[in-house]
């Protein structure tokens, strides 16, 4: 049960990092830092599969769990970069 868990975490900071990596590349400068990415990163992440469990298609492994969080991560940053550039 705590291993899960644990796997999880490591998830969803992967998630994050990978995010952030890849909207540094889309964006080509870093707005908001590498640091502030990866935190938004990994809250997108665990709600990205929070979201996909109520949906119905949460993943039981660990390719299919970092997909989801690493689609989550993304959306999370790409949604404050969007609103950020607004004002």
């Amino acid at each position: 049960m705590i291993f899960s868990w644990i796997l999880k975490i490591v998830c969803w900071i992967i998630a994050g990092m990978v995010a952030s990596k890849l909207m540094k590349l889309d964006v080509g400068s870093d707005r908001n830092g590498i640091l502030v990415n990866l935190i938004i990163g990994i809250i997108g992440g665990l709600v990205g599969t929070l979201v996909a469990k109520l949906l119905g298609i949460g993943a039981t492994n660990i390719i299919g769990s970092t997909l989801i969080s690493i689609a989550g991560s993304c959306l999370a940053i790409w949604l404050v970069m969007y609103f950020s550039a607004k004002k």
